[in-house]
């Protein structure tokens, strides 16, 4: 058996779900959804991007549209659909574009006053939506350039639109499971 830290995580996360289904109706009644056969490399080929390990493995764990309890419909968009969310599209260029951004702090965009735009039109280049966070907020895990494999909150309006997490994909399910959990008064 594998017992490799990204391993050890996906068990965790695994774990955490079959625990939340034990408390919210709304997670038990979601059966994990099986990925097609070929649909990460048909997806991958499409877009000329290889996806970060993480997301595959926890795509091939726990399904297409895995349980998020802290996205809207509770689960993450699946992959056919990760770059339909409407706030995300009106901000997304390409896949394989390096996603311009780094570092640990919030990030303004800048804004251009005669085109009443933001200078940056594709602020997004380079991820791959995981859901809608409500109010046009929406969680994105990049997918090319330095920050690859992370995951970054983006708020079109907000003082500061780009928000890094400061996690990597499965630090951060693993997060927010454990947070929604002791919501419902259960120790993880």
């Amino acid at each position: 058996m594998d017992d490799s830290q990204p391993q050890r995580q996906l068990r965790q996360i695994d774990a955490l779900v079959e625990r939340l289904r034990t408390v919210r109706a709304d997670v038990a009644a979601m059966a994990p959804r099986p990925l097609a056969a070929g649909a990460l490399a048909a997806f991958e080929a499409e877009h000329q991007v290889v996806l970060p390990e993480a997301y595959c493995q926890l795509l091939a764990t726990l399904g297409d549209g895995p349980v998020a309890p802290r996205l809207v419909y509770g689960r993450a968009l699946t992959l056919a659909a990760c770059l339909d969310d409407p706030v995300f599209r009106s901000f997304h260029g390409q896949l394989a574009t390096p996603f311009r951004y780094a570092g640990e702090r919030p990030i303004a965009l800048a804004w251009d006053e005669a085109a009443d735009d933001y200078v940056d039109l594709t602020p997004l280049d380079g991820t791959l939506c995981l859901g809608s966070g409500g109010c046009d907020e929406v969680r994105v895990l990049v997918v090319s350039g330095s920050e690859r494999g992370r995951v970054w909150d983006f708020c079109p309006g907000a003082d500061h639109e780009l928000h890094p997490t400061g996690m990597d994909l499965l630090t951060w399910c693993i997060h927010w499971l454990t947070a929604k959990l002791r919501e419902h008064g259960v120790t993880p």
